[in-house]
């Protein structure tokens, strides 16, 4: 069969062969110009609800505000169909950023990171495990496919390199396609770069601004932030999507040397986000108006904190707890979609899963004390059937050992033990009745607030120097508190009841750790 000239457009763009090097003349030496394009194969006809598969592409074609389509080489029909065929790229992104999409994908639809797409082929019928492979597009090469992937299941993340450069891909949420409605997946694909992205300076705050109880409301230039909860909200690329205004959005720590911490691409006027992850609180953005016709354009937005990572987290209730040889321990199945084991007031929730370059699976843990405002606490890697290193939180030591990982469904049989750790500084002791306080070497005083009739436990308060209420707490008989920030542990060594306030008292030990 003679093969019918390409595209005169893009014919023209290529350099005669004779002048033709590097990978390309590679190429040529082998033969492989001028052979003919594979015929046609007929398509499967698509089923909803089948596995998904993410084709990774190289193209050269430019992206454009709103187009849903990429022509990335046009071959005449009787050429047969090439790996470069027409692509739809999603739009529907809640993060896109050059290094980083978070877009929703239906069977069909690319995420393009530097010219390498990625396409979802098919949905999983079960709704939990997404299929992928990839390939690299190359014009000069015409398109030719150039390996496989493999398999990333829900919930997991997959480490690619492709040309050299190292990619992650998640797929944080799979849903199976219906009779009526077809499959779709949410696709996160970042470009792994040795630094994050910086700006070269924090940008100006925004002065023109309200405050409420919930939040703050801001008159915001582009190229500005809104300074909220410590951090600085930039708005930037003002433009109008289809008549409608829209802006990037960008969370920015000026204690950390102005490090971007999160990001939100192409928020229309009037629209609503939320759980915006922003340390261990999850914030709302609401978009009330954009001016982006006439210069300097400029945004009205509100920020507001919604609740901590440990107020939303799921806490699993099938969980078996004992104690061994002085060691508590907790075992749960844990998940990775907002899942977390509560031990005491220390969370313990899965960051990400995934298979390593050795083939052992793994999940990075994060750890929050919620007793103080959901603070993160470091975290720890542990593979499968691993034990990792002790890490101290608060008044415990505690270790953690992963048993059987899945991630075909997210799931991973977490055992964590804690062992008592002594805090060995100056001890002060009282014996208090309700109303009364003891004060500290450093300044701070412990006030007992009130004792249950049966004489159970006490409800505490320590107050600073000022009399400012710094935390409250409840102990029983021979219960101790760790109050970290202070550095300080708390003993009750006797609580006793009563009907009147005068027979109510406790007997205390305040050690200032070292």
């Amino acid at each position: 069969m003679t093969e019918k000239p390409r595209d005169l457009k893009f014919a023209e763009q290529k350099a005669p062969k004779d002048e033709l090097s590097g990978r390309a003349a590679q190429f040529k030496e082998s033969g492989r110009f001028g052979r003919q394009a594979p015929q046609e194969e007929p398509k499967e006809e698509s089923r909803p609800g089948r596995g998904a598969i993410v084709a990774i592409g190289v193209s050269g074609a430019l992206l454009f505000a709103g187009a849903c389509t990429n022509e990335v080489l046009d071959i005449s029909p009787d050429a047969g169909t090439s790996a470069c065929e027409t692509t739809e790229v999603s739009t529907r992104c809640s993060v896109d950023t050059p290094n980083h999409k978070v877009c929703m994908v239906y069977e069909g639809n690319a995420v393009e990171i530097d010219g390498i797409r990625f396409t979802a082929k098919e949905i999983a019928p079960e709704g939990r495990a997404t299929d992928f492979d990839y390939e690299v597009r190359d014009e000069l090469l015409e398109c030719e496919r150039t390996g496989d992937a493999g398999t990333v299941h829900f919930g997991e993340e997959v480490d690619l390199t492709i040309g050299g450069q190292p990619f992650k891909m998640r797929a944080p949420t799979v849903t199976a396609g219906t009779a009526t409605a077809p499959g779709w997946a949410e696709l996160d694909v970042e470009k792994v770069v040795d630094e994050p992205p910086q700006p070269a300076a924090c940008p100006e705050e925004a002065t023109r601004c309200e405050d409420d109880e919930f939040g703050r409301t801001c008159e915001v230039r582009e190229g500005k932030a809104v300074l909220y909860d410590g951090y600085l909200w930039e708005v930037s690329d003002l433009s109008l999507d289809y008549g409608t205004g829209m802006f990037s959005l960008t969370v920015i720590d000026p204690e950390s040397d102005c490090g971007v911490v999160s990001a939100l691409a192409r928020v229309h006027e009037g629209e609503s986000v939320s759980r915006i992850a922003v340390g261990a609180f999850f914030y709302a953005l609401d978009a009330q108006t954009v001016q982006a016709v006439y210069d300097p354009h400029s945004a009205k937005i509100r920020i507001s904190r919604e609740v901590s990572y440990c107020e939303a987290v799921d806490i699993p209730v099938e969980c078996d707890v004992g104690t061994e040889s002085g060691l508590d321990s907790i075992r749960c199945p844990l998940y990775t979609n907002m899942g977390a084991i509560k031990f005491g007031n220390i969370l313990f929730a899965i960051d990400r899963m995934y298979r390593d370059t050795d083939g052992v699976d793994r999940v990075d843990l994060r750890i929050y004390d919620a007793a103080m405002g959901c603070s993160p606490q470091g975290g720890r890697t542990v593979g499968e059937f691993e034990v990792s290193e002790p890490i101290d939180v608060g008044l415990y030591r505690y270790q953690i050992t992963v048993g059987t990982i899945d991630r075909s469904t997210g799931t991973a049989d977490v055992r964590i033990t804690r062992e008592l750790k002594m805090c060995g500084g100056v001890e002060t002791n009282g014996i208090l009745n309700v109303g009364e306080w003891v004060s500290t070497p450093s300044g701070y005083k412990l006030r007992l607030d009130d004792v249950t009739r049966d004489g159970n436990s006490g409800a505490f308060t320590i107050l600073d120097a000022s009399d400012n209420e710094v935390t409250r707490f409840v102990l029983g008989r021979h219960e101790m508190e760790f109050i970290s920030p202070l550095g300080m542990q708390i003993r009750a060594n006797e609580v006793v009841g009563g009907m009147l306030l005068i027979s109510k008292w406790a007997d205390v030990t305040i050690s200032e750790c070292e």
